[in-house]
């Protein structure tokens, strides 16, 4: 009896040590992303090659991240490398958002002529630089516009490499004052204005054409008409006598 009892003992105890094993295995399993940190990165513009602590990115999201520190660097040609640190806290989304610079050239500015000059780049009024020959530029197509006193303003377009440099040579020439033209000479009063006097010409009128007035034609006289004709009666028979 003794023998019986220890082994549901013992077949007891490995039942609750299996059922309390897989109840921390599920445990650990459901509370695994608790444990760990999410980063995302965004880079500006897109399409910038990522890593994080020197483990190159594929896509934008890493998961299952411990807690620490992180350094994010993004480089894209063209453009200055961004390096940004980011701390990773257990149960949360971590977002790395770099915006990268495109990288600045250098435009060397050559005025002969004048001894001081002012070198504007671009619409902007603040990029206007004083007596200055070499510029910092970001990389694209910009207007310089050279202008000094008493001299023309003049203006060129020049295409500036990333990482490069770009000159660009003007000369300006002083501008040639015209002297004020003469006063114009008085001018002769014009003639008197000639008004023609009108006379009218004599206007023909014919003489009344005579009118013709035909005689009125003769009044009808009137003659009765004759009187109808009296009938005759002829002579009575005379009466017939025998003789005797």
């Amino acid at each position: 009896m003794e023998s019986i009892s220890v082994k549901r003992f013992v077949l007891v105890t490995l039942l609750a040590c299996l059922v309390a094993l897989l109840s921390g295995w599920f445990l650990w399993i459901s509370t695994s992303d608790r444990r760990t940190a999410t980063l995302e990165v965004r880079t500006i513009p897109r399409g910038a090659r990522v890593t994080v602590d020197g483990r190159p990115l594929e896509g934008h999201v890493l998961a299952g991240l411990t807690e620490s520190e992180v350094e994010v660097v993004a480089t894209l040609p063209g453009h200055q490398e961004m390096r940004q640190k980011v701390t990773l806290k257990a149960g949360e989304l971590c977002l790395a958002r770099l915006e990268l610079t495109p990288s600045s050239g250098e435009l060397a500015v050559k005025v002969s002529g004048p001894e001081h000059f002012n070198v504007k780049v671009g619409p902007d009024p603040e990029r206007t630089y004083r007596d200055q020959t070499k510029l910092q530029l970001a990389p694209g197509r910009w207007r310089v516009e050279v202008s000094a006193e008493g001299y023309p303003t003049t203006h060129r377009w020049v295409e500036v490499p990333a990482s490069g440099r770009a000159e660009l040579a003007l000369s300006l020439k002083r501008e040639q004052v015209k002297p004020p033209p003469p006063p114009p000479a008085p001018t002769a009063p014009p003639p008197p204005r000639y008004t023609p006097v009108y006379v009218p010409e004599p206007v023909y009128y014919p003489p009344p054409r005579p009118v013709y007035d035909p005689p009125p034609p003769p009044r009808p006289i009137y003659r009765p008409p004759p009187p109808p004709p009296v009938p005759v009666e002829p002579d009575p028979e005379p009466a017939f006598t025998p003789i005797p």
